[in-house]
């Protein structure tokens, strides 16, 4: 890997570290409810534009531990434009050790943006006229979902609101983990009153 000496002092090392501007230079949503008859249709749009981590690299390539493949495209000998540095097996070899600098650096972040369709409510209510023969006031039927469907440019982040690389908060330093995205979830139910 090719780094930058920032402070100047001829070795590079992690006080050489490019802070990156993370953030949100805009976010929004959009909901909207849609209403025919008896049928009713809601549904939320969330969107976030940001610079995040956009490649979780918890080890090394080399390591004896799962990968994403976003390291199969490290510089090997027939791969030599790649930004991305070699692997090796061996810790504490130079090409092993860059790597405690090379996920500080810029080349693990990007755009982490995303389009999440957050929620969708369908219902039905069944007319006045059904009801009153059976001695029900009001009756509906619906499904609900929740976290449906991202569209993210970024395929190696498991959450995209956090974009975070570690564990989720209370687990301590030095832990290697992912934060889980919200769970999706499907609602079906009946409401009645009498």
């Amino acid at each position: 890997a090719m780094y930058e000496d920032r402070d100047g002092n001829g070795v590079i090392n992690i006080n050489d570290r490019y802070v990156a501007d993370l953030g949100t230079p805009f976010f929004g949503g959009f909901n909207n409810t849609f209403s025919y008859k008896g049928f009713e249709l809601g549904i939320f749009f969330q969107f976030n534009h940001r610079f995040g981590v956009t490649q979780i690299v918890n080890t090394r390539p080399g390591a004896l531990a799962n990968q994403n493949d976003y390291w199969l495209g490290r510089w090997t000998p027939t791969n030599t434009g790649s930004n991305i540095p070699g692997s090796s097996a061996t810790a504490g070899t130079p090409i092993a050790s860059s790597y405690n600098l090379f996920t500080s650096s810029d080349a693990v972040y990007g755009d982490a943006s995303y389009l999440k369709l957050r929620s969708v409510n369908f219902s039905y209510t069944f007319p006045q006229e059904w009801l009153k023969h059976i001695k029900v006031s009001n009756a509906s039927i619906f499904v609900q979902g929740q976290n449906l469907y991202t569209w993210a440019k970024n395929k190696y982040i498991l959450d995209t609101e956090t974009t975070v690389q570690g564990g989720p908060s209370g687990l301590g330093t030095g832990v290697i983990g992912q934060v889980l995205p919200p769970l999706r979830t499907i609602v079906f139910g009946v409401n009645c009153s009498f």
